[in-house]
């Protein structure tokens, strides 16, 4: 069984394919990407495992504490953790990943 994975932010096609093919991934709906609200409730209901976001979703400590304790890892697709309280994540056991977008491969992939 695939790992349950929620995507929360809009990304190319071919990103949400590799997730598809990878997880049983659930893909943000619509136009923009997804909310706090909207990320605890879908990690909630389908037992996620991980979700993946970007610096539009703002993780506070708040935010972390509300997740369900299925979610075991929080990666970022984005430079810097200013949107994700990395304290609060690794405190409930989280583990906290950075992936730099493609765009700036030049950039290492960073874990606090």
């Amino acid at each position: 069984m695939k790992p349950k994975l929620i995507l929360s932010c809009l990304v190319p096609t071919d990103v949400v394919a590799r997730a598809r093919a990878e997880f049983d991934a659930v893909i943000a709906p619509g136009q923009i990407d997804m909310t706090v609200p909207e990320v605890i409730d879908a990690a909630a209901r389908h037992a996620a495992e991980a979700i993946a976001f970007t610096n539009t979703l703002p993780l506070n400590a708040a935010a972390v504490a509300a997740l369900p304790p299925s979610v075991k890892v929080g990666a970022t697709i984005s430079v810097g953790y200013d949107h994700f309280d990395v304290a609060a994540a690794k405190a409930r056991g989280m583990q906290v990943r950075m992936r730099v977008a493609a765009t700036s491969a030049s950039l290492p992939e960073r874990n606090p």
